[in-house]
């Protein structure tokens, strides 16, 4: 994967031409090719909702500090998780999230 403008770039390893890639998964972060965490930030909140919902469903009758614990350990670590490589700047995602 090549992170610029230019996409006519070709690598090479003993002379076999390697394949172009547009993403690739790095530490649980997609890296995509042109630097649009859209996508990933849409996948991490659709992963937080599902939790949330879990979480709502299986805690109904805990005490509000064991729901607490639940949500920070499961959903707001999700949400969070490598924030700084992925910091939003778009208005659409930030809502999203």
């Amino acid at each position: 994967m090549s992170i610029n403008q230019k996409s006519s770039n070709f690598y090479q390893l003993d002379s076999q031409i390697l394949k172009q890639i547009e993403e690739i998964p790095y530490l649980g972060v997609t890296l995509p090719e042109d630097l649009k965490f859209s996508p990933y930030i849409r996948n991490s909140t659709k992963n937080a909702k599902s939790t949330l919902g879990f979480l709502k469903r299986n805690l109904k009758h805990c005490p509000k500090s064991c729901k607490k614990t639940a949500y920070l350990a499961h959903v707001r670590s999700t949400l969070e998780y490598s924030a700084v490589v992925w910091d939003p700047h778009l208005l659409k995602d930030i809502d999203q999230l």
